[in-house]
């Protein structure tokens, strides 16, 4: 299907890249917080935010995390890092067809998310499905 044929279209540009040393990262909460304050109304910027929380603040922090994704999809509700956050906050809590369907809505073809696209991987390769994750 047109999901599968642009998520492994995707894989093989990523695996160019990380076999050049390209391993995609994002930014700190820090710089997140402080690129936001630049712009507050930007939605990729809200996005990395509620990202960054997750990977640098406290766990009692994701709340807020989830608060500023869901808000982000109100006006966008495709947003690629906002759905892979949710997804995120799914999976630690054992949601994993919720966190799956999320992020296939947030995968877009003709431009992946790397975030989308490296759970979705790990989710196929945890459920043993090697070929999907190798896609």
């Amino acid at each position: 299907d047109e999901f599968e044929k642009g998520f492994s279209q995707f894989l093989d540009r990523v695996l160019v890249e990380i076999n050049a040393g390209k391993v995609p990262t994002g930014p700190t909460l820090a710089a997140a917080e402080k690129s936001l304050k630049e712009q507050p109304d930007d939605l990729d910027r809200q996005a990395a935010v509620a990202w960054a929380i997750l990977n640098d603040a406290p766990p009692p922090r994701a709340p807020e995390a989830a608060a500023m994704a869901e808000a982000i999809l109100e006006r966008q509700p495709k947003h690629p890092l906002a759905l892979a956050t949710l997804a995120r906050l799914d999976l630690r809590t054992r949601k994993e067809r919720s966190a799956k369907k999320k992020l296939e809505t947030g995968f877009d073809p003709a431009n992946p998310h790397p975030a989308v696209v490296s759970i979705l991987g790990r989710l196929a390769f945890d459920d043993k499905d090697y070929e999907e994750s190798a896609r």
